[in-house]
């Protein structure tokens, strides 16, 4: 059913686009972490979406479980450490998500897809 992916990625592109407005207005890292977890959870619904209209390729299929499985969590998490510990971790905390990101990209990419059980 395809209806909720959809829905799923408006609502969340919704509450990012608002995060993101009240960021500019009173600026604040775990805002900026949150937002960010959002847009990849619309990005992550929205390529459901598409997989579910059209088929799955193996390069949907990375993108999805990137953005929707591995990343997500994680900047969730960063924006709640960033209310709890606040300039404790400010300055290692970017370059940590960054370098995870990373290697997490690295790792689902380069991650083989069987492409027969794509069609299922």
């Amino acid at each position: 059913m395809v209806v909720f992916p959809i829905l799923s990625a408006l609502i969340s592109a919704l509450c990012c686009a608002m995060i993101v407005r009240d960021a500019i207005s009173k600026p604040r890292p775990d805002k900026i972490a949150w937002a960010i977890a959002f847009a990849l959870f619309a990005i992550a619904a929205g390529i459901e979406a598409i997989g579910s209209l059209r088929e799955w390729t193996p390069a949907l299929v990375r993108t999805y479980y990137l953005t929707g499985a591995v990343l997500v969590v994680g900047f969730l998490a960063l924006g709640q450490l960033y209310l709890l510990a606040g300039k404790r971790i400010a300055r290692f905390a970017p370059g940590v998500a960054m370098g995870v990101t990373a290697f997490a990209a690295t790792l689902v990419f380069g991650a083989s897809v069987d492409q027969t059980k794509l069609a299922e």
